[in-house]
């Protein structure tokens, strides 16, 4: 598991009745994770419909979607993000470009910027 790698997890509902394996992108340093249990994740959705600001599209006509290992146009939900345990994390599907990086790096800017 590295920076900016795709990934699948089985993420936990919020209300605590089950798992569901979903794509994520893994923010986290590689130390960060290298050495702890954990890492940071924002989640992706190919529910493209409901985008929100914070959204990063990755349409499947983007230059860097066949990186990603995604099946279809989805979106990097930036203010989603988790700190899980690296153990929830089932494979590595693919990871993203700089075109995509930049665009997350600027809405993560945005969200945390007081």
């Amino acid at each position: 598991m590295n920076t900016w790698d795709v990934v699948t997890l089985r993420y936990p509902f919020t209300d605590g009745s089950g798992m569901k394996q979903r794509p994520a992108l893994v923010v986290s340093k590689n130390q960060y994770h290298e050495y702890g249990e954990d890492g940071l994740f924002l989640l992706i959705t190919s529910n493209v419909d409901r985008r929100a600001f914070y959204d990063v599209l990755i349409p499947s006509n983007h230059p860097e979607f066949a990186w990603t290992g995604l099946h279809k146009e989805s979106c990097i939900r930036v203010d989603k993000i988790m700190n899980l345990k690296k153990d929830l994390v089932c494979r590595r599907l693919g990871n993203i470009g700089d075109l995509l990086k930049q665009e997350v790096r600027s809405k993560l800017k945005e969200l945390w910027t007081i």
